[in-house]
């Protein structure tokens, strides 16, 4: 939870004083005596209440603002008290019922740079890749901005918690959020509101493997930004419609070439740096996809070397990993560990879960090409385990299917057997036919192995007649 520091009287109207990052607990002990000396000081007992709520004793801290209250209703640092514990403890009622308490004490004025402040605050926590903390940042401005009847700044308030849901992969949640949004932003007629929405709806489907749907609002946002002309939002839609027809799903490569192009126009034209650099990494991917290496590898370099200037660290990390995905194809394993290497440092200091499993995953094919079993094996089981804590179903699917490759290539084709089921259940569970593809061969490979011919010969009969099925 946040750390707030020891409430200070002598600037009873500064909120931003009572959170600092990284605050020592405070000693209750003095405090506690100066209590027993005036019990009935406001002051000492909301610094008890700061300090209980330092240490994350929410309950307690709640009766000592309380009785803060009950000797100065309108104490505004009691008040702010109540509200943050009510969300640490995630008791709504108190929130919104000291929020209100607070808007009438101070007025509509206070409460919008209050929300304000709460706004910044979310979004340096964001930027250092503390999203919970951001979360709570978020929510106490949703609640001043409801009270005032801000509807413009609820929606984006929305917003913000949509991405930082999104950044936790709690994608689902992110949706939900987003679409109270995009309602606010069409009540108030936000037009440019209104595609940055969409957009964000984009970005959560795809992630939730659901391109269609991603693309449907990619076109919806791409209309608007052009309406709008928000040159920059067009490029980074443009950019996001290329990756979503570049999926393996869709695989509509030289469309999403076609997007990209665009996207990489508009951002230098508009001197995006950050934009240019994700439309030259979305261009190498799509030339890899295509098995035309050397051009992908041109494409990355140019790319890192704009994310590096930029200090574009989520950037840099992911052209790293492609880099390393680029080698690993053209059998150059060393060199592709040491971008995977790289990829993951970055990953795991920007607090990147997601990107932190794939590059896992990664380091665990290139270990099992270069016969490293064990070593593969180990990368495989970091993977899975962030895979599966951030509900990331294919990727889940896929790491599940390397371990059982692992398992065949060291003979232990009962634990291969078991790690392929795994992979079918969730193939066939999001409907991931390429996957279900990938997991019958390699369940008929390994009952070869184990000379059971007739069960091989089922899963690689299924097979076909999954692939025939597509192509009907």
């Amino acid at each position: 939870m946040l750390n707030p520091r020891p409430w200070n009287p002598t600037r009873a109207t500064d909120f931003s004083t009572l959170y600092g990052e990284g605050q020592a607990s405070a000693d209750p002990l003095p405090l506690t005596e100066a209590w027993q000396q005036a019990p009935h000081s406001y002051l000492v007992l909301t610094q008890l209440g700061w300090v209980a709520y330092q240490q994350q004793r929410y309950t307690e801290a709640v009766r000592w603002f309380e009785q803060a209250l009950a000797l100065n209703p309108v104490g505004v640092a009691a008040a702010d008290g109540m509200t943050v514990s009510g969300i640490a403890m995630g008791n709504e009622a108190l929130k919104e019922t000291w929020m209100v308490h607070k808007a009438r004490m101070e007025g509509k004025d206070a409460q919008r740079s209050l929300a304000q402040m709460w706004v910044q605050r979310g979004r340096k926590f964001s930027q250092n890749g503390d999203y919970p903390h951001a979360i709570v940042a978020y929510e106490q401005a949703l609640a001043m901005r409801r009270v005032i009847g801000d509807r413009a700044g609820e929606g984006a308030t929305l917003t913000n918690l949509g991405w930082a849901y999104g950044a936790l992969s709690q994608y689902e949640r992110a949706i939900a959020y987003h679409e109270q949004a995009l309602a606010i932003a069409r009540e108030v007629k936000n037009r440019a509101g209104e595609g940055t929405t969409l957009n964000n709806l984009g970005l959560a489907y795809a992630a939730l493997n659901q391109y269609e749907r991603a693309i449907d609002y990619y076109e919806q946002a791409l209309v608007i930004r052009r309406e709008v002309k928000d040159r920059r939002g067009e490029g980074v839609t443009l950019d996001n419609l290329g990756r979503a027809y570049g999926y393996a799903a869709l695989s509509q490569y030289e469309r999403a070439i076609g997007y990209h192009e665009q996207s990489l126009a508009i951002a230098r034209e508009v001197k995006n740096r950050v934009g240019e650099g994700a439309a030259l990494t979305n261009l190498g991917r799509a030339y890899m996809a295509l098995s035309q290496y050397e051009r992908a590898i041109g494409y990355f370099e140019q790319a890192l070397a704009l994310q590096r200037e930029a200090k574009a660290r989520g950037g840099e990390s992911s052209t790293l990993n492609n880099l390393g995905i680029t080698y690993q194809a053209l059998g150059q394993y060393e060199r592709a560990i040491g971008y995977y290497e790289q990829a993951l440092a970055i990953r795991r200091e920007v607090k990147d879960r997601d990107g932190e499993g794939s590059t896992l995953n990664n380091l665990g094919v290139t270990y099992q090409a270069l016969g490293q079993y064990e070593w593969a094996i180990g990368y495989y089981e970091q993977a899975l385990a962030i895979r599966r804590e951030v509900k990331r179903r294919v990727g889940e699917g896929i790491t599940l299917n390397n371990l059982g490759r692992a398992y065949r290539a060291l003979g232990q084709y009962e634990r291969a057997i078991d790690y392929h089921e795994q992979a079918l259940a969730i193939a066939r569970e999001v409907k991931h036919r390429a996957g279900e593809g990938t997991t019958l061969t390699n369940l008929g490979v390994t009952y070869q192995a184990l000379g059971q011919y007739e069960w091989a010969m089922s899963y690689e009969s299924r097979e076909m007649l999954g692939i025939m099925d597509t192509l009907r």
